[in-house]
This record gives C-alpha cells, sequence and structure tokens, in this order.
C-alpha cells in the first residue's frame, strides 16, 4: 500500500483548534491496505559535529579488519572491512577515564565506547569519506560545497576555488522529491532543521541558509500548531480527552472501538505527550534564546549548556522527546541537528583545543566532548528508532531510517579528508549494516608521520547513496558534469589533484560493502 501517515481518521481535534495527528493504528485501516511496503515510508537524520582532529585510534576501532578487495588496481587502492561486533576491545588509552566515565569493557573506540553494542548490526561506521576540495571550517556535510570558509583555502596555501555553485543540501532535495514526501501527507516540518547545514538555492541561484527551529518547546509548538513562547498556559492532554475517550469507547463498553493493542498504544502516546509537555515547559526558560536568532552561536545546546554536562543531557533528552514525537505523528520525516562541543575547558575552545589537537590535552577535551555526544546523542537517537512501527512485517523506524553522525574534519582540524561516518538503519533495506568499512587507499598517504591520513572516496558518492536510500530517482538530482550529488571540483594538494579521475567518476556506482 501507498504510506498514508495522516488521514481525517487520524486526528483528535482538540478546543483550542490544535490537530494532533495519534500514532499508527492498525486497527483502524482496513485489513488488506495493511500489506506495508518495505520501501516507505523512510526517515532522514543527519547530526554533524565540528571540527574533528580526533586521533584516529580515539576514533576508529582499533581491531585490525580481516576482509579486504581491490577497488582500483591501477592505483593499487584496496579497501577494508568486518563485522563491527567482532571488532570491540578495551580502550587503548585507559588514562583518559580520570577525566569523564569510566571506559567499559568491550568498546569500538574511545569516542565510540560501547555505546552503540546493543546495536551493531544496524550501525556501518565508515573510514575513508573525503570532501575533494581544500577547506577550512565548512557547512558542506549535505552537498552545499558553496558553504564553505574560503579565507581557509588561501591561509592552508591550496588553489580553493571560492565560487564552488550553490546546491541545495541533500534534505532540502528529499523534501522536494515526489517520491519522498506524498502529496497528502499533511506536515508541520518538511524538514526539521535544528542546524547550520540545511540550505536551499533560490530562483536567482543564490544559497541561503534555512533558518534552525533553535529549540525544543519551538519545534514542539511547530509540530502541533500551538504558536511559538512559553507552553505551560497548555496542557494538550486536556485539550484532547473528550475526543480521546470517543475514540477508545463506546456503546459496547471501553476499547470496542479500536483493538486492545491500539488502546495500549493510543494510551503510551498520550503518556508521552503529556510528560514531554510538562518537560518541556519546565525549561522554557532556560532554553529561550533571542528573537530571530539562527545559526551555530544560538544553538542553545552552544549557548546555554556548554560547561554543565547535566543540563546538556537534559536538554538531549528533550530534542530526542520531540523528535521522537514528530515521527511517530507525522509531523516530519527529515531532522538535521548541528551539536556543540560540550567540555568543561573553560578558554578559546578553537584555538587552544581544536587548533592543538595533537597535543594530549587538547586532544583529551576532543575525546571527552564526542564520547558525550555519541553517549547521550546518537546512540540514544538510534536506539528510540528502535521501535516497532506497528506493521504486521515487525519493521521499526529504524529500519526505514538513514541516521548519519559526520565529524566536520578527519585527524587533522581544517582538513578535509577522512571525515569518521557513522550510519545507522537499512533505509527500508538499501544499505546492508554491522560493517566497518575502511575506503583510504593506504598507497597514498597524505602524510608521512604515520598519522593515518590516506586519500578516501569523495563523499558525494556518500551523499548519492542517501538520496537514492530514501527513494529519491537519480534524474532528480543528476546534473551534467556532476558525479554522485556535490561539485566535482578538487584542489591542488602539494602541487597535485590527488583524486584519480575515474574515482571520482564512479561516485554515481553504489558503495562497496554498505550497498548491494
Amino acid at each position: 500500500m501507498k504510506y498514508n501517515p495522516i488521514t481525517r481518521r487520524h486526528f483528535l481535534q482538540g478546543m483550542r483548534n490544535s490537530a494532533l495527528s495519534l500514532p499508527f493504528l492498525p486497527s483502524l485501516m482496513p485489513s488488506k491496505a495493511f500489506a506495508v511496503d518495505i520501501n516507505g515510508p523512510k526517515f532522514f537524520f543527519f547530526i554533524g559535529s565540528p571540527h574533528g582532529g580526533l586521533d584516529r585510534q580515539n576514533v576508529v576501532p582499533t581491531v585490525a579488519p580481516r576482509n579486504s578487495a581491490t577497488l582500483y588496481s591501477a592505483e593499487n587502492h584496496d579497501i577494508r572491512w568486518d563485522s563491527l561486533a567482532d571488532m570491540t576491545q578495551a580502550p587503548l588509552i585507559p588514562s583518559l577515564s580520570t577525566r569523564t566515565a569510566e571506559f567499559g569493557e568491550n568498546e569500538l573506540s574511545p569516542v565510540l565506547g560501547n555505546f552503540f553494542n546493543p546495536i551493531l548490526d544496524k550501525i556501518n561506521f565508515l573510514e575513508g569519506i573525503d570532501l575533494i576540495f581544500a577547506t577550512g571550517h565548512h557547512q558542506a556535510h549535505l552537498g552545499n560545497f558553496h558553504g564553505h570558509d574560503g579565507a581557509s583555502n588561501r591561509s592552508l596555501g591550496f588553489d580553493g576555488r571560492l565560487d564552488l555553485p550553490p546546491m541545495s543540501s541533500i534534505d532540502q532535495v528529499m523534501a522536494a522529491s515526489p517520491n519522498f514526501y506524498l502529496p497528502d501527507e499533511i506536515l508541520a516540518q518538511p524538514v526539521s532543521n535544528l542546524s547550520r547545514f540545511s540550505y536551499k538555492v533560490l530562483n536567482n541561484n543564490q544559497s541561503v541558509r534555512v533558518p534552525s527551529a533553535g529549540s525544543p518547546q519551538n519545534l514542539f509548538a511547530y509540530y502541533f500548531g500551538i504558536g511559538s513562547g512559553s507552553l505551560d498556559h497548555l496542557n494538550l492532554l486536556d485539550t484532547v480527552y473528550e475526543d480521546y475517550q470517543r475514540l477508545t469507547s463506546s456503546v459496547y463498553g471501553p476499547g470496542k472501538r479500536i483493538s486492545y493493542n491500539d488502546r495500549l498504544r493510543l494510551q503510551n502516546f498520550l503518556d508521552q505527550l503529556d510528560e514531554t509537555d510538562k518537560r518541556v515547559a519546565e525549561r522554557v526558560k532556560s532554553c529561550s534564546l533571542p528573537s530571530g536568532a539562527v545559526g551555530e552561536d544560538t544553538i542553545p545546546s552552544r549557548v546555554s549548556f556548554a560547561r554543565d554536562w547535566e543540563a546538556l543531557k537534559d536538554f538531549y533528552r528533550e530534542y530526542l522527546n520531540v523528535i521522537m514525537l514528530g515521527v511517530q505523528c507525522g509531523r516530519s520525516r527529515i531532522f538535521v541537528y548541528s551539536t556543540s562541543s560540550p567540555s568543561e575547558y573553560v578558554g578559546d575552545w578553537h584555538q587552544n583545543i581544536a587548533h592543538l589537537h595533537k597535543e594530549a590535552e587538547p586532544q583529551m577535551h576532543l575525546v571527552e566532548s564526542n564520547r558525550f555526544i555519541a553517549e547521550h546523542f546518537v546512540s540514544e537517537l538510534i536506539k528510540a528508532l528502535d521501535v516497532e512501527i506497528g506493521w504486521d512485517d515487525g519493521s521499526t523506524y529504524l529500519d526505514q531510517s538513514l541516521v548519519m553522525w559526520q565529524q566536520e574534519a578527519g585527524i587533522y582540524t581544517h582538513r578535509w579528508d577522512g571525515m569518521p561516518t557513522l550510519l545507522a538503519g537499512k533505509a527500508g533495506g538499501y544499505f546492508n549494516t554491522g560493517n566497518y568499512v575502511d575506503y583510504r587507499n593506504l598507497s597514498k598517504p597524505f602524510d608521512r608521520d604515520n598519522s593515518g591520513r590516506a586519500l578516501g572516496i569523495p563523499s558525494n558518492r556518500l551523499l548519492k547513496e542517501c538520496l537514492l536510500s530514501m527513494g529519491v530517482q537519480a534524474e532528480e538530482f543528476a546534473q551534467e558534469g556532476m558525479y554522485g550529488y556535490g561539485d566535482p571540483y578538487q584542489a591542488l594538494f602539494q602541487g597535485e589533484r590527488p583524486y584519480p579521475t575515474q574515482l571520482i567518476r564512479d561516485s554515481d556506482l553504489s558503495m562497496p560493502v554498505i550497498v548491494s
């Protein structure tokens, strides 16, 4: 059947004209129509973290992969991979435990910890995903390579082209595709943007950054049509209780109009809605931002909670609660979020931590910061999605999703190669999961200091897979002279352009191991 998440029968109409969509209730659907096609609906989540600069042994699984294959024999380019379940061990840097949570056994790495161990079969970790143009800071994770720090190209000694053409980020391409959202879907936010990464190209060929929602209560208000501002004046459960009673009762007694399981689903949904409403309302003051503020420096986690670990944990929980309501209520299926760099460090993080990442103390802060994000946001989001939708085949939201977490840079801050990338979810069967894959060409190192920097594959190839996995057709985004998704321009490095032409052109091909 075609996915139709919100119809007239899936609404509770509240007193203040606020329409709350119910979770999917199978017993309200005709039995014939409930033979769900695994190819839809899909959900896309992107999380981007600033700077990078993590030593390879701190973020990459430290057990050597057992499998290898030749990608390009002419370039001596082999790739390596293994099952993530076979790559866990105790971390190699126990001294870090003096400044952060005690490390446990069977960890993938100091950053990834063992937080993902219960779901290793549902994630992939990729090494060797490269932006192929020179950049310092950027907002190019999702394909708008125009959104980068051009001044850094000059300061780094590259010939970086500063006029890369503007392109919409892939979240906006998905939202505009007739193959992602259906015409009859009722949406509050086609893209739930909590980031600086979402870009849209206007008719005058200018790219604009899409404003961030900025806070959990704003996103909550967008989803349920309440209006921004304080939510403590309105208890949503009260506004819909009468309609809830009508749906769950009849002249024949309670629960006769829907199945017992759906009654439990509905009760759980309302309990969750009530709890979220209360928690978000309690945090209105601490999460509020100046009206109209947009951008990285106004993301609440960065402004309010950078050094308050417990407050940031609460903040992450509220974002996750609101996001899951958006997912389960059919209010949005695309979510983009940029994290801060949480740390107890007091001082100039950019200069004294990110720029000095090769020194022991700054590296410790980077590990600490990204481990916190992995534990309290990324892994919790993935686990929250790993609940059944209510389909006959037992599919979960995670089965239908692609979650992507990526660093701004690789193992050197301001270097564009080797961005550590974690993927989760099968996107409706598109991805093979449970793998670590190293796409680097170790015969072509970027440095001679054994740091692990080596030529990988263009991120254009992964962005293309993201679009295809969400049902967007290649002809919807293909452009003459473009391979994968994103401009194919590469900058000079040490007097040459290191990426072979064939490697760039093959961005149109499937990614080995993770895509069949």
